[in-house]
Protein backbone atom coordinates (compact mmCIF):
# COMPACT_ATOMS: atom_id res chain seq x y z
CA UNK A 1 0.00 0.00 0.00
CA UNK A 2 1.20 3.44 -0.81
CA UNK A 3 2.36 5.78 2.52
CA UNK A 4 -0.53 7.80 3.68
CA UNK A 5 -0.85 9.98 6.33
CA UNK A 6 -2.30 10.49 9.77
CA UNK A 7 -2.91 13.64 11.48
CA UNK A 8 -4.20 15.20 14.77
CA UNK A 9 -5.21 19.02 14.84
CA UNK A 10 -4.16 21.64 17.17
CA UNK A 11 -6.59 23.13 19.53
CA UNK A 12 -7.32 25.88 22.06
CA UNK A 13 -7.90 23.04 24.69
CA UNK A 14 -3.97 22.41 24.66
CA UNK A 15 -3.39 25.97 25.71
CA UNK A 16 -3.01 26.89 29.37
CA UNK A 17 -4.47 30.45 28.83
CA UNK A 18 -7.93 31.03 28.06
CA UNK A 19 -7.97 34.19 26.91
CA UNK A 20 -6.20 35.71 24.02
CA UNK A 21 -3.35 37.07 25.68
CA UNK A 22 -1.75 33.66 26.33
CA UNK A 23 -2.58 32.36 23.40
CA UNK A 24 -0.57 34.18 21.09
CA UNK A 25 2.77 33.79 23.27
CA UNK A 26 5.95 32.62 21.16
CA UNK A 27 7.11 30.17 23.86
CA UNK A 28 3.49 28.25 24.30
CA UNK A 29 3.18 27.70 20.99
CA UNK A 30 6.34 26.39 20.32
CA UNK A 31 5.52 23.67 23.83
CA UNK A 32 2.74 23.24 22.19
CA UNK A 33 3.84 22.38 18.16
CA UNK A 34 6.68 20.47 20.05
CA UNK A 35 4.08 18.09 21.79
CA UNK A 36 1.64 17.79 19.54
CA UNK A 37 4.47 16.81 16.35
CA UNK A 38 5.70 14.02 19.24
CA UNK A 39 2.04 13.16 19.59
CA UNK A 40 1.96 12.63 15.72
CA UNK A 41 4.59 10.81 15.61
CA UNK A 42 3.81 8.19 17.78
CA UNK A 43 0.32 8.05 16.52
CA UNK A 44 1.37 7.30 12.93
CA UNK A 45 3.65 4.85 14.05
CA UNK A 46 1.46 2.91 15.57
CA UNK A 47 -0.74 2.78 12.59
CA UNK A 48 1.75 0.69 11.35
CA UNK A 49 4.19 0.79 7.91
CA UNK A 50 3.13 3.06 5.69
CA UNK A 51 1.91 5.81 8.30
CA UNK A 52 3.06 9.38 7.83
CA UNK A 53 2.26 11.65 11.01
CA UNK A 54 0.97 15.67 10.37
CA UNK A 55 -0.88 18.26 12.97
CA UNK A 56 -3.29 20.11 11.18
CA UNK A 57 -3.50 23.63 12.45
CA UNK A 58 -5.90 25.87 12.39
CA UNK A 59 -7.55 28.96 13.81
CA UNK A 60 -5.86 28.59 16.97
CA UNK A 61 -2.56 28.94 14.97
CA UNK A 62 -3.13 32.12 13.34
CA UNK A 63 -0.24 33.95 15.93
CA UNK A 64 1.76 31.07 15.33
CA UNK A 65 1.55 30.82 11.71
CA UNK A 66 2.21 34.55 11.16
CA UNK A 67 5.11 34.59 13.26
CA UNK A 68 8.07 33.68 10.80
CA UNK A 69 10.47 32.75 13.77
CA UNK A 70 7.70 30.38 14.81
CA UNK A 71 7.25 28.99 11.09
CA UNK A 72 10.56 28.03 10.82
CA UNK A 73 10.42 26.37 14.27
CA UNK A 74 7.48 24.39 12.65
CA UNK A 75 9.85 23.63 9.64
CA UNK A 76 12.65 22.08 11.86
CA UNK A 77 9.74 20.53 14.45
CA UNK A 78 9.10 18.64 11.00
CA UNK A 79 12.29 17.73 9.92
CA UNK A 80 13.33 16.60 13.65
CA UNK A 81 9.98 14.23 13.80
CA UNK A 82 8.57 13.52 10.75
CA UNK A 83 4.75 15.04 11.32
CA UNK A 84 4.24 17.25 8.30
CA UNK A 85 2.08 20.73 8.86
CA UNK A 86 -1.16 21.14 7.50
CA UNK A 87 -2.58 24.33 7.31
CA UNK A 88 -6.69 24.69 8.33
CA UNK A 89 -7.48 27.79 6.77
CA UNK A 90 -9.55 30.23 9.77
CA UNK A 91 -13.43 29.40 9.36
CA UNK A 92 -14.25 32.85 9.29
CA UNK A 93 -12.34 33.62 6.03
CA UNK A 94 -14.18 31.40 3.13
CA UNK A 95 -15.07 32.39 -0.43
CA UNK A 96 -17.06 35.82 -0.33
CA UNK A 97 -15.70 37.20 3.11
CA UNK A 98 -13.55 40.15 2.91
CA UNK A 99 -9.93 39.58 2.08
CA UNK A 100 -10.16 35.54 1.47
CA UNK A 101 -8.24 35.46 -1.63
CA UNK A 102 -5.20 37.44 -0.31
CA UNK A 103 -5.82 35.98 3.39
CA UNK A 104 -5.62 31.87 1.17
CA UNK A 105 -2.38 33.14 -0.64
CA UNK A 106 -1.16 33.81 2.23
CA UNK A 107 -2.11 29.77 3.53
CA UNK A 108 -0.81 28.55 0.27
CA UNK A 109 2.66 30.76 0.81
CA UNK A 110 2.93 29.51 4.30
CA UNK A 111 2.12 25.94 2.78
CA UNK A 112 4.81 26.14 0.79
CA UNK A 113 7.40 27.14 3.40
CA UNK A 114 6.48 24.47 5.62
CA UNK A 115 6.31 21.64 2.83
CA UNK A 116 2.91 20.78 3.14
CA UNK A 117 0.62 19.13 0.71
CA UNK A 118 -2.74 20.56 1.58
CA UNK A 119 -4.63 23.53 2.79
CA UNK A 120 -8.12 22.82 3.86
CA UNK A 121 -10.64 25.46 3.27
CA UNK A 122 -13.91 26.16 4.74
CA UNK A 123 -16.91 26.44 1.27
CA UNK A 124 -18.96 29.78 2.25
CA UNK A 125 -22.37 29.86 3.94
CA UNK A 126 -25.28 30.46 2.73
CA UNK A 127 -28.10 28.62 1.41
CA UNK A 128 -28.90 29.57 -2.12
CA UNK A 129 -27.34 29.21 -5.68
CA UNK A 130 -25.22 32.79 -5.45
CA UNK A 131 -23.14 30.70 -2.49
CA UNK A 132 -22.04 28.17 -5.75
CA UNK A 133 -20.86 31.20 -7.67
CA UNK A 134 -19.17 32.73 -5.33
CA UNK A 135 -17.20 29.80 -3.81
CA UNK A 136 -16.27 29.04 -7.46
CA UNK A 137 -15.06 32.68 -8.07
CA UNK A 138 -13.31 32.93 -5.06
CA UNK A 139 -11.30 29.63 -5.51
CA UNK A 140 -10.56 30.22 -9.26
CA UNK A 141 -9.02 33.24 -8.62
CA UNK A 142 -6.07 33.62 -11.12
CA UNK A 143 -3.49 34.34 -8.21
CA UNK A 144 -4.80 31.42 -6.27
CA UNK A 145 -4.97 29.69 -9.58
CA UNK A 146 -1.45 30.75 -10.22
CA UNK A 147 0.07 29.94 -6.89
CA UNK A 148 -1.37 26.65 -6.64
CA UNK A 149 0.33 25.57 -10.32
CA UNK A 150 3.54 26.86 -9.07
CA UNK A 151 3.41 25.85 -5.59
CA UNK A 152 2.62 22.66 -5.18
CA UNK A 153 -0.14 23.02 -2.73
CA UNK A 154 -3.24 21.71 -3.11
CA UNK A 155 -6.47 23.16 -1.48
CA UNK A 156 -9.15 20.82 -0.35
CA UNK A 157 -12.79 22.39 0.45
CA UNK A 158 -14.56 21.40 3.86
CA UNK A 159 -18.08 20.52 3.59
CA UNK A 160 -20.30 22.17 6.26
CA UNK A 161 -22.38 20.88 9.34
CA UNK A 162 -25.78 21.69 10.45
CA UNK A 163 -26.43 24.74 10.27
CA UNK A 164 -29.10 27.35 9.09
CA UNK A 165 -26.52 29.08 6.58
CA UNK A 166 -24.74 25.55 5.46
CA UNK A 167 -27.65 23.86 4.18
CA UNK A 168 -26.24 24.30 0.63
CA UNK A 169 -22.42 22.97 0.99
CA UNK A 170 -23.50 20.36 4.04
CA UNK A 171 -24.77 18.54 0.78
CA UNK A 172 -22.07 15.97 -0.75
CA UNK A 173 -23.33 16.60 -4.23
CA UNK A 174 -23.56 20.22 -4.34
CA UNK A 175 -19.83 20.30 -3.45
CA UNK A 176 -18.49 17.37 -5.61
CA UNK A 177 -20.16 19.57 -8.26
CA UNK A 178 -18.37 22.87 -7.08
CA UNK A 179 -15.19 20.75 -6.82
CA UNK A 180 -15.51 19.38 -10.40
CA UNK A 181 -16.00 22.78 -11.72
CA UNK A 182 -12.98 24.22 -10.18
CA UNK A 183 -10.43 21.64 -11.24
CA UNK A 184 -11.67 22.10 -14.58
CA UNK A 185 -10.85 25.43 -14.45
CA UNK A 186 -7.20 24.57 -12.90
CA UNK A 187 -6.64 21.91 -15.97
CA UNK A 188 -7.67 24.61 -18.22
CA UNK A 189 -5.34 27.70 -16.76
CA UNK A 190 -2.68 25.69 -14.81
CA UNK A 191 -2.64 22.20 -16.59
CA UNK A 192 -3.62 18.41 -15.03
CA UNK A 193 -0.97 18.80 -12.41
CA UNK A 194 -2.66 21.85 -11.26
CA UNK A 195 -6.16 20.23 -11.27
CA UNK A 196 -4.68 17.77 -9.39
CA UNK A 197 -4.27 19.71 -6.49
CA UNK A 198 -7.70 20.62 -5.50
CA UNK A 199 -10.30 18.13 -3.84
CA UNK A 200 -12.88 17.62 -1.31
CA UNK A 201 -11.80 17.93 2.39
CA UNK A 202 -14.46 15.34 4.03
CA UNK A 203 -15.71 15.68 7.29
CA UNK A 204 -17.10 12.74 8.34
CA UNK A 205 -18.57 14.38 11.60
CA UNK A 206 -20.05 17.45 10.18
CA UNK A 207 -21.48 14.86 7.32
CA UNK A 208 -23.68 12.78 9.43
CA UNK A 209 -24.45 15.38 11.36
CA UNK A 210 -25.98 17.51 8.19
CA UNK A 211 -27.88 14.25 7.67
CA UNK A 212 -29.31 13.27 10.63
CA UNK A 213 -30.63 17.59 10.88
CA UNK A 214 -32.04 17.32 7.74
CA UNK A 215 -34.32 14.30 8.69
CA UNK A 216 -32.53 11.47 7.05
CA UNK A 217 -30.51 8.45 8.35
CA UNK A 218 -27.67 8.45 8.12
CA UNK A 219 -26.92 5.22 6.92
CA UNK A 220 -28.15 6.83 3.45
CA UNK A 221 -24.96 8.63 2.84
CA UNK A 222 -23.52 5.20 1.31
CA UNK A 223 -25.84 6.17 -1.52
CA UNK A 224 -24.04 9.26 -2.99
CA UNK A 225 -20.82 7.30 -2.80
CA UNK A 226 -18.83 7.46 -6.16
CA UNK A 227 -19.71 10.78 -7.88
CA UNK A 228 -18.28 12.68 -4.78
CA UNK A 229 -15.67 10.86 -2.87
CA UNK A 230 -13.44 10.11 -5.94
CA UNK A 231 -12.60 13.94 -5.25
CA UNK A 232 -11.91 13.39 -1.62
CA UNK A 233 -8.11 13.97 -1.16
CA UNK A 234 -8.51 14.91 2.36
CA UNK A 235 -10.31 13.31 5.52
CA UNK A 236 -11.31 14.30 9.15
CA UNK A 237 -12.43 11.98 11.13
CA UNK A 238 -14.57 11.87 14.27
CA UNK A 239 -18.01 10.62 15.41
CA UNK A 240 -21.23 12.23 16.41
CA UNK A 241 -24.69 10.41 17.41
CA UNK A 242 -26.14 12.74 14.58
CA UNK A 243 -27.88 15.28 17.29
CA UNK A 244 -24.82 17.87 16.83
CA UNK A 245 -21.18 17.99 16.27
CA UNK A 246 -19.45 16.19 18.82
CA UNK A 247 -15.96 15.56 17.56
CA UNK A 248 -15.67 11.95 19.35
CA UNK A 249 -13.15 9.54 18.55
CA UNK A 250 -13.73 6.40 17.03
CA UNK A 251 -14.49 3.70 19.46
CA UNK A 252 -15.51 6.06 22.28
CA UNK A 253 -18.69 5.85 24.48
CA UNK A 254 -18.97 8.63 26.39
CA UNK A 255 -22.60 8.47 29.08
CA UNK A 256 -25.74 9.99 27.78
CA UNK A 257 -24.75 9.33 23.98
CA UNK A 258 -26.38 6.06 22.13
CA UNK A 259 -23.88 3.47 21.99
CA UNK A 260 -25.97 1.49 19.19
CA UNK A 261 -26.39 4.54 17.45
CA UNK A 262 -22.50 5.82 17.25
CA UNK A 263 -21.14 2.32 16.52
CA UNK A 264 -23.66 2.42 13.41
CA UNK A 265 -22.16 5.56 11.99
CA UNK A 266 -18.67 4.29 12.67
CA UNK A 267 -19.42 1.16 10.46
CA UNK A 268 -20.59 3.55 8.44
CA UNK A 269 -17.39 4.81 7.82
CA UNK A 270 -14.83 1.94 8.13
CA UNK A 271 -16.71 -0.44 6.15
CA UNK A 272 -18.33 1.54 3.59
CA UNK A 273 -17.19 5.32 3.16
CA UNK A 274 -13.27 4.75 4.33
CA UNK A 275 -13.35 2.31 1.39
CA UNK A 276 -14.81 4.61 -1.30
CA UNK A 277 -12.05 7.23 -0.62
CA UNK A 278 -9.93 6.31 -3.92
CA UNK A 279 -7.92 9.49 -4.07
CA UNK A 280 -7.48 10.01 -0.79
CA UNK A 281 -4.06 9.35 1.44
CA UNK A 282 -4.65 12.15 4.25
CA UNK A 283 -6.98 11.95 7.35
CA UNK A 284 -6.61 13.79 10.11
CA UNK A 285 -8.11 12.72 13.48
CA UNK A 286 -9.93 15.98 14.91
CA UNK A 287 -10.62 16.18 18.88
CA UNK A 288 -11.91 19.27 20.53
CA UNK A 289 -12.17 18.37 24.16
CA UNK A 290 -9.64 16.31 26.35
CA UNK A 291 -8.76 12.58 25.79
CA UNK A 292 -7.03 9.47 26.33
CA UNK A 293 -4.33 8.49 24.85
CA UNK A 294 -5.20 5.02 24.45
CA UNK A 295 -8.69 6.23 23.20
CA UNK A 296 -6.31 7.86 20.30
CA UNK A 297 -4.37 4.86 19.58
CA UNK A 298 -7.73 2.96 19.58
CA UNK A 299 -9.63 5.64 17.22
CA UNK A 300 -6.16 5.26 14.79
CA UNK A 301 -6.27 1.42 15.23
CA UNK A 302 -9.54 1.27 13.76
CA UNK A 303 -8.92 3.75 10.94
CA UNK A 304 -5.76 2.27 9.59
CA UNK A 305 -7.38 -0.95 9.48
CA UNK A 306 -9.82 0.09 7.73
CA UNK A 307 -7.39 1.98 5.13
CA UNK A 308 -5.24 -1.28 4.84
CA UNK A 309 -8.28 -3.74 3.71
CA UNK A 310 -10.19 -0.96 1.79
CA UNK A 311 -7.96 1.23 0.12
CA UNK A 312 -7.45 1.01 -3.48
CA UNK A 313 -4.26 2.81 -4.23
CA UNK A 314 -1.05 0.56 -4.16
Amino acid sequence: MAPWTLGINNHRMYYRGSGPGRQDRGGEHRQVAGFLSRLARDLAASAGPGAMAAVQYGAESEDLLADQGLLEHLRSLASRTGASAIIHHPDRSTPGTEGFVPSLHQSLKRSRYLGSEWVVVHAPTGCSMSAFDIAYCGLTDEVIVQEVAGSGVGIAVENHGPSEHGRLFGRMDVLGRLVSMVKETYEEKGGQAASSRIGICLDFGHLVAHECSAGRDASGIGEGLGAWSRLVTVAHIHNNDGSGDQHLLLGERPEGISEPILLRHERMLLETVTPALDNCRTYVLERNSPYRMESLLASAGLLSGAIRSGACWY
